[in-house]
């Protein structure tokens, strides 16, 4: 039996929804319940850059929570701007 593991979900793609048929985009920040999520694990389903490239938004797990972490502390009052 195969186990999951969130390395397996990196990296992740800027998400391009409307090439993404196969999510319901319940927390999708571009579908009608105006969530968080932007990013896809799936590269078919990734926005491309000006060259054609998929973007990649993400690299490993600590990137994510790096940007989560620095976005709480901001949206908190803890960062001065």
């Amino acid at each position: 039996m195969d186990s999951y593991s969130v390395k397996d979900k990196f990296p992740l793609y800027l998400c391009d929804p409307v090439k993404n048929a196969e999510c319901p985009k319940t927390s999708c920040k571009f579908g009608k319940n105006a969530g968080e999520c932007t990013n896809t694990a799936k590269k078919e389903f990734a926005r491309l850059d000006e060259n054609g490239e998929p973007i990649v938004a993400y690299t490993n797990m600590a990137e994510v929570m790096a940007e989560f972490n620095a976005l709480e502390h901001t949206s908190s009052g803890l960062i001065d701007d």
